[in-house]
């Protein structure tokens, strides 16, 4: 996105040739860099208490 726009395209030719939003290809321009994404945290499960058993293989028919 940003190549393309150093490479004198307009905002508009870049999303309409990705299929963004006219903002958000304007976010990433204006950025600079690539946003790292944040890493998501585990949330508990219900089956936590029972993946030891799930996973045995002397479960497996």
């Amino acid at each position: 996105m940003v190549t393309l726009y150093k490479q004198g395209m307009s905002i508009l030719g870049i999303a309409d040739q990705l299929r963004m939003s006219r903002s958000t290809v304007r976010n990433f321009v204006s950025a600079g860099a690539f946003p790292e994404r944040a890493t998501a945290l585990r949330t508990k499960s219900l089956l936590d208490p029972y993946t030891p058993y799930l996973i045995s293989p002397s479960n497996i028919l």
